[in-house]
């Protein structure tokens, strides 16, 4: 239950832009939406980032720290790990068919709330995939106009949000640098965010290239906030000012 989104560049810098809101959301038996807060959905290692979309059970944020970059020893083993994953014969994570295994065993435990992931490795350049709930790798379809991949709740929607902006040529699908891949990717998830139930607070940006990962989670957080607490110091001097009358 969230939205997530990768994008390949196809112009300028070879990289990976990988996306996802940040709204961590609290379900009842029947799915309805109890609560929410923030929170990250994307993991990043020296060589990689992982997104995952879907109910985040207990079981899954423990996936997801055992992937986040501790030390060196550790680091080389997942960095591998995944290399072999994405160089099968047939691409395949049996560490995430495991974890849902193991979650479809638990009560009231539904296929549908099982969850799927982005991955960006550079390998040796950087490449996307998906990885379904078994554990399966897949590159983007063919039939979209520039590599991307979305996933999540807001799947659907943020797809046909970018075909449409491509659609009325406010993207070129063959000029895909880093910054329009950006660009994209928060104003996707902004767009989502402000029309789905299970989408939502600032996105969560990484961009993966040749030479690294940069994670740029609270660059973004820390600048909402400048720019909120600068509208409301605008706002406050203006009655200041108009007090002293």
């Amino acid at each position: 239950m969230t939205t997530l989104i990768g994008i390949v560049t196809n112009s300028g810098r070879r990289g990976v832009v990988l996306g996802a809101d940040r709204q961590v959301n609290y379900v009842d038996e029947n799915d309805n939406l109890k609560s929410k807060c923030p929170g990250a959905k994307i993991t990043v290692g020296s060589k990689y980032a992982m997104a995952a979309a879907g109910v985040y059970y207990d079981e899954v944020t423990a996936f997801m720290k055992l992937h986040k970059s501790y030390d060196e020893r550790n680091e080389k083993k997942r960095v591998e790990m995944l290399r072999r994953a994405v160089r099968a014969k047939v691409p395949y994570m049996p560490q995430i068919n495991d974890l849902n295994r193991g979650l479809m065993r638990n009560d009231g435990v539904d296929v549908d709330d099982l969850p799927t992931f982005l991955l960006a490795l550079n390998d040796p350049m950087p490449k996307l995939w998906s990885i379904d709930e078994f554990g399966n790798l897949r590159v983007a379809p063919d039939d979209k106009k520039f590599e991307y991949i979305t996933r999540g709740s807001g799947d659907e929607m943020a797809s046909k949000y970018i075909d449409e902006k491509v659609k009325h040529e406010y993207v070129d699908p063959q000029k895909i640098t880093l910054c329009t891949a950006i660009d994209i990717a928060f104003k996707t998830l902004m767009y989502v965010g402000s029309r789905e139930a299970f989408t939502g607070s600032t996105p969560h940006i990484v961009v993966i290239t040749k030479s690294g990962v940069d994670d740029y989670y609270k660059e973004i957080a820390r600048s909402r906030k400048r720019a909120d607490k600068q509208c409301l110091d605008g706002i406050k001097s203006h009655y200041e000012k108009n007090m002293k009358k």
